[in-house]
């Protein structure tokens, strides 16, 4: 992804992905192709260094192989679904900086957890 297609706003970017990644996570009928490719979105994340434009950049290009949309005015209807049905999407708290909360680990982690979880319910 280039500077000119960089979205404005990165750390609503990476809410953005959080929320498409929970959806996926939550519905247990529904088997994204895409969803058994996180495991290379995380190694690739691991290679990236621990910075916010470049995280952004490569989930920005992961989205891109698998055709992934991150449609702002769609997912703000996801998230307000999924508050309504007491789920929680990570972000920050007001008054952090997205540099320091959305770091590598916490959306490697984020990734692993929600594959974890999906897998035990599949069981």
């Amino acid at each position: 992804m280039n500077s000119n297609t960089m979205p404005e706003n990165l750390q609503k970017f990476i809410e953005d992905f959080f929320t498409v990644l929970e959806r996926e996570r939550s519905n247990t009928e529904s088997t994204a192709p895409w969803w058994q490719n996180l495991e290379t979105l995380e190694e690739n994340l691991r290679q990236t260094e621990d910075n916010l434009v470049q995280l952004a950049e490569t989930i920005a290009e992961w989205c891109q192989l698998f055709n992934i949309t991150l449609d702002r005015a769609e997912l703000d209807l996801v998230r307000a679904n999924m508050l309504k049905q007491g789920k929680v999407i990570p972000k920050p708290t007001e008054g952090d900086k997205p540099g320091i909360i959305y770091n590598k680990a916490l959306i490697v982690e984020t990734i692993q957890n929600a594959r974890k979880e999906k897998s035990e319910k599949s069981e």
